[in-house]
């Protein structure tokens, strides 16, 4: 498996983003500030503030606020070292409302279809649609593919088989069951199968408000990855997407064949057809 994204790029991800950022207006503009808001450890440009972004932790281990007029009366709190940042336990009050996490939850569903906007279209308008979707389907397929693997190691940690079943006990990368990224989702049984939907997708309005239904489907592509990654015998398929122009998305779990493992394991092989 490849050395995670994080590793490889990082040092590259932070000149560009900024360096992009500085160069451009408009559309791109936005779309890269989004990028750069949710990379945790991407500076933001010199004079920009994160002003919507509320000061909890999540996508930082520790949160540390400005100094100011009470970081006196603070130190006297904290018994560390001199020069250490110590953070307080959470008080009851500090509990984020439902609402405001959903809110949070819905801001990054939306700024993580930006970056898929962002990066899947430079490629394309580089590369030309079909050089350019197999390079998008390679990156689909190992974000995915990196999101299935870490899950398989924590379940496998825990003393589990990596099940479909078992699928949700990782819980380094599951999404959390409160309303935000949906509307709605549901789950129940159709034709003898287990089945989800989820309605109101806030990533698939988000490719619909910027006319890139088709550029966004691609994105969805990650769902069968991910469960493939976690076990090639599996894979979360779409029976519905609303980049599609279906009114909800609805997933089914399936086996897998042989010829989709051998496609999905392949460097060159075309393995968009196995979502189905």
């Amino acid at each position: 498996m490849p050395a995670a994204p994080e590793r490889r790029f990082r040092p590259f991800l932070c000149c560009f983003l900024n360096a992009a950022y500085d160069s451009s207006t408009g559309w791109w503009k936005k779309a890269l500030k989004g990028v750069i808001l949710v990379c945790a450890e991407v500076p933001l440009p010199v004079g920009e503030k994160n002003a919507d972004l509320p000061a909890s932790r999540g996508l930082h281990a520790e949160a540390a606020a400005d100094p100011g007029p009470e970081a006196d009366e603070a130190g006297k709190r904290h018994a560390g070292k001199e020069g250490d940042i110590m953070a307080e336990e959470p008080k009851k009050e500090d509990l984020i409302p439902l609402a405001e996490a959903s809110s949070a939850l819905a801001s990054m569903g939306r700024r993580l279809a930006l970056i898929h906007l962002s990066y899947a279209r430079a490629i394309m308008d580089e590369l030309g649609e079909e050089r350019g979707t197999k390079v998008i389907a390679r990156a689909i397929k190992d974000f995915g593919a990196a999101i299935g693997a870490e899950t398989r190691e924590e379940v496998l940690e825990k003393g589990l088989e990596a099940t479909p079943e078992n699928f949700g006990k990782g819980e380094k990368y599951a999404l959390p069951s409160y309303p935000g990224l949906h509307d709605l989702y549901e789950s129940g049984t159709k034709d003898g199968t287990g089945r989800a939907r989820a309605h109101g997708c806030v990533i698939a309005k988000v490719f619909k408000e910027y006319g890139e239904d088709k550029l966004g489907r691609l994105y969805c592509y990650m769902d069968a990855a991910k469960y493939m990654g976690y076990n090639p015998r599996w894979k979360l398929a779409h029976t519905k997407t609303v980049p599609d122009g279906d009114e909800c998305c609805e997933f089914v779990v399936k086996e897998t064949t042989e010829e989709e493992r051998e496609s999905f394991s392949s460097e060159d092989k075309e393995w968009f057809w196995i979502d189905k």
